[in-house]
């Protein structure tokens, strides 16, 4: 990222508009460990490698910095997108090794042979079979993982500290017969240590009732008809009085309708809720009274209930496709610029429809959501009647608005330059988004300044003007600096282009801020790097923005 000195001409002030026209569309290359190796050594000199190193960024994936670390002995991952281990098999001199991150092949640590101590959280791997290869090894941590069988950790016999936290694993007895001192068991299907116990101490912390996720559940068949009577009946009470009762109820029936896969009860309930009404007010209509709604095509996962797409639709859908092949093709220009967010969106979405109005078209995207069990729920494998069955997944929905060819050359108001690639990349697809989840929005066409000092009330916008000023800046010199483009919260999130601070491809990063007391108040990443993680926020993954 680089910083460009402003003029005092009042001309050209930021970065953006006075070199810039435009940007360069791509994904600026991860070099995230690259400076980190840099600044571990700076600070550290001769001493670098005997030191932690401790990585973490959302999108860290390129590990081959690490080569400038050989005899590195400590080192602490964490991602959300690495998933190729192999730069670490030349670390052989590692010791202690923490790894957060959705790989799946530990193939690599297999030649590290004095690692000691080795943690995995929130892995995607099943097999541990390549930790047999590590002699030393004595200490192992599984958390958030999907091991579910731990005849595997038998082949480590110099193991003699065992953690594993929340994963699928039922049955522990082949741990009875190792040399293990201490084992600590919580979250897991196992209720008790086995009999005998062998000599470890055990500490066994079963899931309570409220800890056990949810299995795939097909809900009893209820006549449509009584479905939609008490659809309408908790909506009318909910919008009369606003009580916490009614929604729920307004919510069970809404599962209800999209398990019943009626196309005609759950258009009602797609164009006739108002808190999706709403949700799409902040996107669609300009102040102007919402015109009628239609529903015009729709496809749910497993086909039946599924009627199909016109041909006119203006994301050239096939008449017959189901919800990931439209999440697949609709999404192909950007599956290379924000990979992890359109796969999220291909595993989660189980049912798309096309809606019509007056003012054009909007595909609504409709997936589950249930934070607590984000990693529990198989939410690809699992059925409409399954997702909707379970009374800790809420039905929620993505408004997505139709695609927008914008000018690469075209001054944009009030960005002294067009519209960043980014930005276009992202309207050739859909010029507006609006997530239920969080009322995340994004809308490509609706820029807005942002004064750092003040504005809007109850937002932290100083959280911005603090990040970019330094102590001998003049405040006057950053209005518009920070222009507006996404949000989430009901407008307690501001997501912001700062146009002083550009990426290698010569765009606007991204800086967001909102409440003080938000945990996600305050950050700055490139374009695509924010959009994943507020693709995954926005869907209520578990991730923060």
């Amino acid at each position: 990222m680089t910083r460009r000195k402003r003029t005092d001409d009042g001309l050209g002030r930021f970065a953006y508009e006075r070199t810039n026209r435009g940007g360069r569309a791509g994904v600026p290359p991860d070099t995230t460990v690259e400076r980190a190796v840099e600044a571990h050594r700076r600070r550290w000199g001769a001493e670098a490698e005997d030191q932690p190193l401790v990585v973490e960024c959302h999108d860290m994936c390129d590990l081959g910095a690490l080569s400038r670390l050989p005899g590195l002995r400590d080192l602490d991952l964490t991602s959300k997108r690495l998933t190729d281990l192999r730069p670490l098999a030349a670390l052989t001199r590692l010791e202690t090794l923490e790894i957060e991150a959705p790989v799946t092949d530990l193939a690599p640590l297999a030649s590290l042979t004095r690692l000691d101590e080795l943690i995995l959280r929130r892995t995607r791997t099943t097999d541990l079979r390549p930790l047999a290869a590590l002699p030393a090894l004595t200490s192992l941590e599984l958390t958030d993982t999907r091991i579910d069988d731990v005849h595997q950790l038998t082949a480590l016999p110099a193991l003699r500290r065992l953690v594993i936290v929340h994963a699928p694993l039922t049955d522990a007895t082949p741990l009875a017969g190792m040399a293990l001192e201490t084992v600590w068991l919580a979250l897991t299907g196992v209720a008790a240590a086995p009999e005998p116990a062998g000599p470890a101490q055990w500490t066994v912390l079963p899931r309570s009732p409220e800890q056990t996720p949810p299995v795939p559940r097909v809900p009893p068949r209820v006549p449509v008809a009584d479905l939609l009577v008490r659809y309408r009946r908790a909506a009318h009470c909910y919008h009369q009085r606003h009580a916490r009762g009614d929604l729920d109820a307004r919510a069970a029936a809404g599962r209800g309708l999209l398990a019943s896969r009626d196309p005609a009860a759950i258009g009602e309930w797609l164009c006739s809720d108002r808190r999706m009404h709403s949700l799409l007010d902040l996107i669609a209509w300009d102040g102007e009274r919402r015109p009628e709604l239609e529903l015009c095509g729709l496809t749910l996962r497993g086909g039946r209930g599924s009627t199909g797409f016109p041909t006119d639709n203006p994301w050239h859908l096939p008449r017959l496709a189901d919800p990931e092949q439209v999440v697949r093709q609709v999404w192909a220009p950007l599956a290379d610029r924000a990979p992890a967010a359109v796969d999220e969106l291909a595993r989660r979405v189980f049912a798309v429809a096309l809606v019509r109005h007056a003012t054009g078209s909007r595909l609504a995207y409709l997936y589950g959501a249930a934070s607590r069990w984000d990693r529990d729920i198989d939410w690809a494998a699992w059925s409409v009647e399954e997702l909707m069955g379970a009374d800790v997944i809420r039905a929620d929905l993505c408004w997505a608005g139709p695609p927008r060819t914008t000018s690469d050359r075209l001054p944009v108001h009030p960005l002294g330059g067009p519209l960043p690639a980014p930005l276009r990349e992202l309207a050739a697809v859909h010029a507006s988004l609006a997530f239920s989840t969080w009322a995340s929005r994004i809308h490509t066409g609706d820029l807005d300044l942002r004064d750092v000092r003040g504005e809007p009330a109850g937002v932290d916008t100083g959280a911005a003007h603090r990040r970019g000023q330094r102590a001998d800046e003049d405040p006057d010199a950053f209005r518009g600096r920070f222009v507006e483009f996404a949000g989430w919260g009901w407008g307690d999130g501001v997501c912001t282009l700062d146009l002083d601070v550009l990426d290698a491809f010569g765009n606007p990063i991204v800086a967001w801020y909102g409440p003080e007391d938000d945990p996600d108040a305050g950050g700055t990443a490139p374009f695509w790097s924010w959009f994943e993680r507020m693709v995954h926020f926005s869907m209520g993954a578990d991730v923060t923005i």
